[in-house]
Formats: C-alpha cells, structure tokens, sequence
C-alpha cells in the first residue's frame, strides 16, 4: 500500500454541506502516492455535533477542523488532510486486507 520508496499515502476529509435529513457529508479522497488497496466511503450526518463526535472518536483535534466546519455552513466545500488510521476512525476509508 505504499510504494518502494516509503511514501506513505495522502489522504484528505472532504466535507460539504447539502440538503436532506442527513445533510452533512464527509467522504475521503486518496491522493497520492499509491491508491491500490484503499476504498473511500461516503458517509451522511444529520449535524455538525455528528461530526465533532466523529473526529473525537479518530483523535483529529478541533484546531485542525474549526475552520472547515465554519466554512461549510456558508456553503464552501473544506477538506483536512488525515491519515489513513483516522480516515479509518472516521469510518470513511477501507482498506483492502489482502495487501
């Protein structure tokens, strides 16, 4: 999952706001430098309470999020960069066990 080199992968939250129940969307992108083995999960909350509680329970300390949750109350799409055990927290990334 990572390459010869040692590059350990990027990944970044992507979070927005939408409409709906569950309006609140976080999902992950793989970035770089190897995406073989990873498999991002979108997922749907009803409140920014939901996602504070989520990156409690994946340790991401409020400094690192504060802003993009401002930001997307006003409509902007944020992303963090995380990773992959806190993307995994957060349930929004699976990572393929065969590798």
């Amino acid at each position: 999952m990572t390459d010869p080199e040692g590059c350990v992968p990027t990944f970044r939250v992507n979070l927005r706001h939408d409409t709906g129940p569950q309006p609140y969307i976080v999902s992950v992108s793989i970035v770089h430098p190897d995406v073989a083995g990873f498999r991002g999960i979108v997922r749907r909350l009803a409140s920014k309470q939901e996602i504070i509680h989520a990156f409690d329970i994946a340790g991401i300390n409020q400094a690192r999020y504060a802003d993009a949750l401002t930001a997307i109350d006003g409509g902007s799409y944020c992303c963090i960069d995380v990773n992959q055990n806190e993307a995994q927290k957060l349930q929004i990334l699976q990572t393929d066990s065969t590798e």
